[in-house]
């Protein structure tokens, strides 16, 4: 199966559980690759305020058969660049995608969980069929056990 693991990080926590998922499906016989989403400017604090949707690389997601998105909880919402992203790529419709979000938080209610239905919303609305979500606690001592958990369920194609 050829699935792409589309991802917005700015710190590489995001990318790096992205790449232990890559490396996942490819010991399985998958294609699996990733694609970074980027804009001119990728503070978080100051893309907030960018109205513009100032995208610089924004993946094709068509060509993959199905499609994990990633992206960080920015200020308790959906990284507005992957918002940007979402808005700007239509081609979602039927595909299976699979969606995880990062935060620092140790607990997913504190902005990890509103950001993960917000970012299901959006891919529904896009028309893609969400098969799973989940949201990896960066603060939290079970990280490296979320991670591993997550790596295998969205390995399981």
């Amino acid at each position: 199966m050829n699935i792409g693991l589309i991802v917005y990080s700015y710190t590489g926590n995001t990318l790096s559980v992205a790449e232990k998922i890559q490396n996942q499906l490819q010991a399985q016989g998958h294609t699996a690759i990733i694609e970074r989403v980027h804009a001119s400017n990728e503070d978080p604090q100051k893309n907030r305020l960018d109205k513009t949707g100032s995208l610089t690389q924004a993946p094709d997601p068509l060509p993959y058969d199905a499609l994990i998105l990633a992206a960080p909880v920015n200020g308790f919402s959906l990284a507005k660049i992957m918002q940007d992203y979402l808005a700007s790529r239509p081609g979602l419709a039927g595909k299976p995608v699979r969606l995880f979000v990062t935060h620092h938080f140790p607990k997913a209610w504190l902005g990890g969980s509103q950001t993960i239905r917000q970012f299901d919303k959006l891919c529904a609305a896009n028309g893609a069929k969400v098969e799973a979500t989940a949201i990896i606690d960066w603060s939290s001592k079970k990280r490296e056990q979320e991670i591993a958990e997550l790596v295998n369920r969205f390995s399981q194609f």
